[in-house]
Order: structure tokens, then C-alpha cells, then sequence
């Protein structure tokens, strides 16, 4: 799926059944993090940057977007983000 839609990249990232979401995101460190508001399952409380660590989360921009809303409107441009 993700050739199928151009996405770059070599390394796809996820959750093991023993981690909560915090954790993938505290081993990666993303320069930009991309989440929907889990509007339907709660709120901000439900999202992946909660509660990461909070040295980590200062060097982490978050970006939240509305749930099922998608990412379109978005700059193309990272450095816009």
C-alpha cells in the first residue's frame, strides 16, 4: 500500500502488543508528528503524544488534525509545517 501511493521512506514503524503507542514514539523521535484528535475514543487524552516523555515531546513537533479528516490541507512543504 505504501508503494502503491508513492510514500518515501525505508522503514515502517509500529506498535508491538506489549507497547502503547508513546513508546514507538519515544524509540523514533520524529521531527514531526502527525495525529488525529481521537475525537471518537476520547480526546487528547487517547493520543500518542500525551504522554511521552516531556524532554522528548519538546523536540517533537505535534501537529493534531481532525479526526477522519485526513491530511490534504497540510503545506506540501515540511518546512512549513
Amino acid at each position: 500500500m505504501l508503494l502503491k501511493y508513492e510514500f518515501v521512506g525505508s522503514k515502517l514503524y509500529y506498535r508491538e502488543k506489549t507497547q502503547k503507542y508513546k513508546n514507538v514514539v519515544e524509540t523514533v523521535r520524529p521531527n514531526v508528528l502527525i495525529k488525529d484528535d481521537c475525537k471518537s475514543i476520547g480526546g487528547s487524552w487517547q493520543m500518542c503524544i500525551t504522554d511521552v516523555d516531556p524532554q522528548i515531546k519538546d523536540t517533537i513537533k505535534s501537529i493534531v488534525v481532525k479526526e477522519f479528516k485526513g491530511i490534504d490541507h497540510l503545506p506540501h512543504d515540511v518546512q512549513k509545517l
